[in-house]
């Protein structure tokens, strides 16, 4: 059909993904299309786990739910990207926070996408795809 959007070939290739979220039926459903479409996934429900899974093996992107984010966003970010071989890692939030101010906030924080939930399976597939391959584009939100 023409008025429907062209969807982008995702292009994953076996990379990781680091799930940062609660243990909920939203979680398995990202992990569940993430991994069909050919990405690695490594969960964690607390940024001490993701920490751990990130000196034993470093993601090549990391999604953050907000609801697993205790304290300042800024600090969740700098300790992801403590780690060496994490300094460049991409990050994106998915959000319940819609506003503008909200998102540039987030970005302020060092996040490199917001997505606003509910997001569309195939927009966070195509995210992960471009910032692993490391075409920020113009940044604006899928």
């Amino acid at each position: 059909r023409q008025d429907e959007p062209t969807r982008k070939i995702i292009s994953a290739g076996g990379k990781t993904v680091l799930v940062l979220a609660e243990p909920n039926r939203e979680r398995e459903m990202v992990c569940r299309y993430l991994r069909h479409v050919g990405f690695e996934i490594v969960t964690a429900t607390t940024l001490e786990d993701g920490r751990r899974l990130i000196l034993n093996s470093p993601p090549h992107v990391a999604i953050i739910e907000d609801k697993t984010i205790r304290g300042n966003l800024e600090d969740v970010v700098r300790e992801l990207r403590e780690p060496i071989t994490t300094r460049t890692l991409p990050i994106i939030l998915l959000s319940t926070k819609a506003f503008v101010f909200d998102i540039e906030s987030s970005l302020r924080a060092g996040v490199d996408r917001c997505l606003v939930k509910p997001v569309r399976l195939h927009t966070l597939g195509e995210t992960c795809d471009v910032l692993i391959k490391g075409d920020s584009g113009d940044r604006e939100f899928p």
